[in-house]
């Protein structure tokens, strides 16, 4: 289908779950918006980029055959009268514009008769369909015709850990050294940004990257959120200060994040994330290597050289690192001459210390000690 409006023609065309609106003078849509999820409660309705500025004008003929589609689409997923909607991805459709003017995203539900929900923020499509609003405070907001606007989170759909996130990070400041002066500011401590998958922490002095970044296109984990720190060629944040920030989060992305320091070799990664466990006194879950998608929405992952470089990483995967303090002793480090068991508890053997406390475990999980020594 097409609508003329003025000398632009605006194709309608359907992508997965999806309906799109691009210029007939403009290719196939991108095939990431064909993996968009089902909205059970709207129709997606992607803008192009080629046809962003004749959608704005909101033709007539246009909004016609855009409300035959979406009629169509409620009726052949049985949706009852009156709430059915449509979930509009197209950047900063929900914001306002500079001069007051309502957002397109409102005006578009006062048109259609019906709820519109958009970003009012950049918007980020992943490869696996996950979409994002990104900006400071950004989110999705709902439009009902003679309502007020709702808000939501920045990611569609919505990970679970979402929901224990804040809406705004603000820059943590250092306390003042005792006997300084009351305008003696410190400088925030980090700086923190939401990505898709999670959040993305760097120092103060770290210049604004693009949202083209890799930083910002690790794909999401439903079950857990990914931290993100550092880039390559800047510092990183010390472990004491993201250990500080982590801390002021909630218990649950403390105990379910997984840490990746971006730009990183192997060896930096793991010695950043021990000395992270250390500061936070409890175990760190971290990546190596960062996530992301290929062309075709393959999940992999891309390392980096001690300078820097991006690399086909040796090994991939989740590792985990314990506090030293806290840290249990596996059997394996245990030379079975040098400790004794009683009542399911190893102890140190006659004349023989061991530098660990003793470690509880199941007696049919523990070894054959090489001696023994009644007590």
């Amino acid at each position: 289908m097409s609508s003329v409006t003025s000398d632009d023609t605006i194709v309608i065309e359907k992508a997965g779950v999806a309906a799109i609106l691009r210029s007939a003078h403009a290719g196939a849509a991108e095939s990431k918006y064909a993996k968009l999820p089902v909205d059970p409660d709207r129709t997606t309705v992607v803008v192009d980029a080629s046809a962003a500025n004749a959608f704005h004008r909101l033709d007539d003929d246009l909004l016609d055959e855009l409300a035959d589609v979406v009629g169509a689409d409620a009726a052949a997923r049985r949706s009852a009268a009156g709430t059915w909607g449509v979930r509009l991805i197209a950047s900063r459709a929900g914001r306002p514009g500079s001069s007051g003017t309502p957002a397109l995203a409102c005006r578009l539900a006062d048109r259609l008769g019906m709820g519109v929900v958009a970003p009012d923020g950049e918007l980020i499509v992943l490869r696996g369909g996950e979409v994002f609003s990104a900006g400071r405070g950004a989110g999705w907001r709902d439009f009902q015709p003679g309502r007020r606007p709702g808000w939501s989170g920045p990611r569609y759909p919505a990970p679970a850990w979402q929901k224990e996130l804040l809406r705004v990070f603000r820059p943590r400041t250092s306390p003042r050294p005792a006997g300084a002066r009351r305008d003696d500011q410190r400088s925030p401590r980090v700086t923190v940004d939401p990505t898709p998958a999670g959040l993305w922490v760097r120092t103060p002095e770290a210049v604004s990257l693009p949202l083209g970044d890799h930083g910002f296109g690790v794909p999401v984990e439903l079950e857990r959120p990914i931290v993100v720190v550092g880039a390559p060629g800047e510092s990183a944040p010390a472990a004491t200060e993201l250990a500080a920030f982590l801390a002021s989060l909630s218990h649950v992305i403390r105990s379910l994040a997984v840490v990746i320091p971006y730009g990183q070799d192997p060896t930096s990664c793991a010695t950043f994330a021990r000395n992270l466990a250390e500061q936070l006194g409890a175990p760190i879950r971290a990546y190596h290597a960062l996530p992301y998608y290929t062309s075709d929405g393959t999940r992999r992952f891309i390392g980096f050289s001690t300078a820097g470089r991006p690399e086909r990483p040796d090994a991939a995967g989740e590792h985990v690192y314990p506090p030293e303090r806290n840290r249990v002793v596996t059997l394996d480090e245990l030379d079975p001459a040098s400790y004794v068991v009683y009542d399911d508890t190893f102890y140190p053997a006659p004349s023989r210390r061991l530098s660990r406390p003793p470690v509880r475990h199941r007696r049919d999980e523990l070894p054959e000690p090489r001696h023994t020594w009644n007590l």
